[in-house]
């Protein structure tokens, strides 16, 4: 699955316990771990990277 934001293209893993998100800039990957316990859907983890600064 994949998530953009600002031209940024965030790649979206989902585990039974939680959301890995990744973003490749040269070479350089970033992940982010989220817990399903915090953010249980594809569509509120959408949600949450487009209204947060951090992503």
């Amino acid at each position: 699955m994949i998530i953009i934001k600002n031209e940024k293209n965030y790649s979206v893993f989902e585990t039974k316990t939680k959301w890995k998100i990744s973003i490749v800039k040269t070479e350089l990957s970033i992940d982010y771990n989220i817990s399903k316990k915090d953010i249980p859907t594809f569509e509120a983890l959408k949600e949450y990277i487009l209204s947060e600064d951090i992503f």
